[in-house]
């Protein structure tokens, strides 16, 4: 079983010193950017790229880009200043399964899986993905942005502390 590392941004270190107080995300089910407001009259805007590595088996590594603000709907928070930013890399696997009669089409049917890992021994493909980015202000306090692990380009945000901590399991560190 083959097994690879994913990233579409192998640098976040261009968020280190930035002050970001709000935030801003599609409200539904497609939610393909996620944007901070940053002090210094920029947004940092977090979406996805995909990546097909194999029939069947697309992975939604996570990246960002600075852009001007603009006018949109901010959910402001407390601010916070970027301090620490830890890349989080998540298994994602696919797996072969029985036809129950659920499935469209004709076999073979396979499953696809995401988590802080290991993946199963089932599995036929294997992908390490750099799909989330925790940024922590010297307080500790944290925002987590990642990549969607049940919806293809959509980006998820974390700000509460009980949030972050839920979304925390379904990755490994560095």
């Amino acid at each position: 079983m083959l097994s690879e590392s994913i990233s579409a941004c192998d640098d976040f270190s261009a968020l280190v010193g930035k002050r970001v107080d709000a935030c801003f995300h599609a409200d539904g089910y497609w939610r393909f950017f996620v944007a901070l407001r940053a002090a210094d009259g920029q947004s940092v805007v977090f979406s996805t790229e995909e990546r097909g590595l194999a029939k069947y088996f697309e992975v939604f590594p996570l990246k960002f880009e600075f852009e001007a603000s603009e006018e949109r709907q901010w959910v402001s928070f407390e601010p916070l200043l970027i301090e620490t930013v830890r890349p989080l890399w998540r298994v994602e696997w696919l797996e072969p399964t029985e036809d129950s009669g659920e499935f469209l089409g004709s076999g073979p049917h396979h499953v696809h899986h995401a988590g802080a890992g290991p993946a199963s021994p089932s599995a036929v493909h294997v992908a390490r993905v750099l799909a989330g980015v925790a940024l922590s202000d010297r307080a500790g306090r944290t925002i987590l942005l990642s990549a969607s692990d049940s919806a293809p380009f959509n980006v998820d945000i974390a700000v509460e502390p009980a949030a972050v901590t839920n979304m925390l399991d379904g990755f490994s560190g560095a």
